[in-house]
């Protein structure tokens, strides 16, 4: 067994060469040799460590350990060469039967290796196969094993979201979706590759939505009825050269950072229908007419009922979508009015449910203002816990942000100066103005003219609870709409923004590594892409009554892996056998409910011990 450099073709002036695991065998008197592995044209090891290299490649096959520990750079790639001949059973020179399936091995010689992540990968990659992903691909002119790399991507960004850099250490080195997908065989893989996939598939980014969301209607029969729509921003790294990314205002609060938006528009199952990537700075209403044309087409005969947070619903988007023909539910803007909170809480309320999650949600229908309109007074159990939740963090970061103040009068370099203290008193005040007003603040003047203390205490507002906590206000354009049906429909918006909170961190969307404007929109298209697989499993889940989240789900099947155990047989061969961990009843139980039950998967090899 060795390495070479090959030429591979020529063209004009320049040839092409690649990196190939050659193994010699004789057939009769000639010897000839045998491709085992094509390395790849850009393979990192410099010649002068080949030999070395294969040393340890045949080390590993054998199950020897190196007299001398190797340098990490040439131990890993020794290990990824090994991973690859063994699922490719290409030492098949070295190869015999295993008799009956029995052996009479030596217990000390046990070893287990190459533990990969598969449960997760499984659900995954049943979701795909279920939208019919690979056809998809191959139909906007992917070939097949770019698609089943595409497909790859798509779910590494699912189980371990992140930058297209770390996906390939991880598809190489933690997961065994390539084992599924059948890619651990063939030309190595490389980031350039990865990049190049992740342009084609914005190429037909249109196509492939298209596609996904007919696959999707004919799975679960969604209706088209309402359309959610809403946008995100992510911030960026580094000062990107894309004309996407612009300075604005930030959630997250990295205004230091700039920004793309992503906007989405899903329907009732949170499938999405189209997506666009934007610039940071974009306004928010303004973008959504634009949304709305792109998802018109001429056979549509009932225009759908739009669900937009309030950011979107402003008062001239509303008149917009009346003259258009369209329902619509949103949030009022401004919060709920002193006298909204005060009518619901002079009567019972209209209608009481239950949420999902077991709390209560209190309903009141306010007049109709103007008549065309319906306005509904909500309370919400676990939105008043977190009202008072956001309250008292406010609080306890004003009292803290106050005592630093006044531990800094008797610190040297602090603020002293009377006028000065006050100033940053009222900056604070600003900061704070949830809180400030349920406290009695006080700042002592001294005798030299210096701030000597500033002291607070609480006033009777601070106990007084808040008549508005817990309570929002929608309204919507369904007049004829019960009030059930009217708060269920817009809860459904409230789950998509959570679902999509969670892609953010847990589906790579942030923060973006990217420079260009074409990677940027293919790194969150990929994000997109995944938010189909996991809703397929959702609503597999959700219909045999499992609500758990996509972060809980993953969690669960965490411990569901692959491995490889190898052991010496008592005549000196070695036995190796490739299969899956028995999940445990939990994980068994979520993969069953998604419709992707265990089976036992298994390859058995026995290798001569040379």
């Amino acid at each position: 067994m060795f390495i070479r450099e090959t030429l591979t073709r020529r063209r004009a002036d320049k040839c092409y060469r690649s990196v190939r695991l050659v193994e010699n065998f004789r057939t009769g008197r000639k010897v000839q040799q045998k491709t085992l592995l094509n390395l790849g044209a850009a393979f990192p090891i410099p010649k002068s460590q080949w030999p070395e290299l294969v040393e340890l490649v045949q080390a590993g096959i054998t199950g020897e350990t190196p007299l001398f520990d190797p340098e990490p750079e040439l131990a890993t790639m020794a290990d990824t060469i090994v991973q690859k001949l063994r699922s490719r059973a290409l030492v098949q020179s070295a190869a015999e039967a295993l008799d009956g399936g029995t052996a009479n091995i030596r217990l000390d010689s046990i070893q287990i290796e190459d533990a990969r992540s598969v449960g997760c990968e499984r659900l995954a990659l049943a979701a795909l196969e279920a939208l019919g992903f690979l056809g998809v691909l191959k139909n906007v002119g992917l070939s097949d094993r770019d698609a089943r790399t595409a497909m790859a991507l798509v779910i590494a960004r699912m189980v371990h979201p992140a930058s297209e850099r770390e996906t390939l250490r991880w598809l190489e080195t933690n997961s065994a979706t390539f084992e599924l997908l059948r890619l651990n065989t063939g030309p190595a893989l490389y980031l350039d590759k990865l990049y190049r996939l992740s342009d084609g598939l914005v190429k037909h980014h249109e196509a492939i939505e298209d596609a996904l969301f007919d696959r999707q209607r004919t799975l679960f029969g969604s209706s088209g009825a309402v359309i959610f729509y809403d946008l995100t921003n992510t911030y960026m790294t580094g000062r990107p050269a894309s004309d996407l990314a612009r300075f604005g205002r930030s959630k997250q609060k990295r205004n230091d950072c700039p920004l793309v938006t992503l906007a989405m528009a899903t329907d009732e199952g949170g499938f999405p229908r189209r997506s666009s990537v934007l610039p940071g700075n974009v306004s928010e209403p303004g973008t959504l007419f634009e949304a709305l044309d792109s998802l018109a087409t001429p056979e549509d005969k009932d225009k759908p009922t739009v669900i937009m947070d309030a950011g979107i619903a402003t008062e001239n988007n509303l008149a917009e979508l009346r003259n258009r023909g369209y329902h619509w539910i949103t949030v009022r803007r401004g919060g709920v009015k002193p006298d909204q909170a005060d009518a619901a809480g002079a009567r019972d309320p209209d209608a009481t449910i239950e949420t999902r999650s077991g709390h209560e949600a209190r309903i009141w229908n306010l007049s109709h203002e103007p008549e065309n309109e319906a306005q509904l007074c909500i309370w919400s159990q676990a939105r008043q816990e977190r009202d008072e939740a956001i309250l008292a963090k406010k609080r306890d970061a004003f009292e803290a942000e106050l005592t630093a103040l006044h531990d800094g009068l008797s610190k040297p370099r602090s603020v002293k100066t009377y006028d000065k203290v006050l100033e940053r008193l009222g900056r604070l005040r600003e900061r704070y103005a949830m809180v400030n007003q349920h406290y009695d603040i006080r700042v002592t003047k001294g005798s030299d003219g210096k701030a000597s203390a500033v002291t607070w205490v609480p006033n009777a507002a601070f106990n007084t609870r808040d008549a508005r906590a817990g309570l929002y206000v929608l309204r919507t354009s369904h007049t004829e709409w019960g009030l059930e049906k009217t708060v269920r429909t817009y809860w459904r918006l409230t789950e998509l923004e959570a679902t999509f909170e969670t892609l953010k961190s847990e589906l790579g969307l942030r923060p973006i590594w990217h420079q260009l404007s074409r990677r940027i929109e293919g790194h969150l298209f990929i994000a997109v892409l995944a938010l189909y697989g996991v809703n397929v499993i959702r609503t597999r889940l959700a219909a045999q009554g499992v609500h758990d989240s996509w972060a809980s789900v993953r969690n669960k099947l965490g411990r569901w892996q692959r491995a490889t155990t190898s052991f010496t047989s008592v005549d000196g061969a070695r036995i190796e056998v490739r299969t899956d961990a028995r999940p445990d009843p939990v994980a068994a139980g979520v993969a069953k409910a998604a419709g992707v039950p265990y089976a036992l998967e298994r390859r058995i090899r026995k290798l001569k011990n040379p």
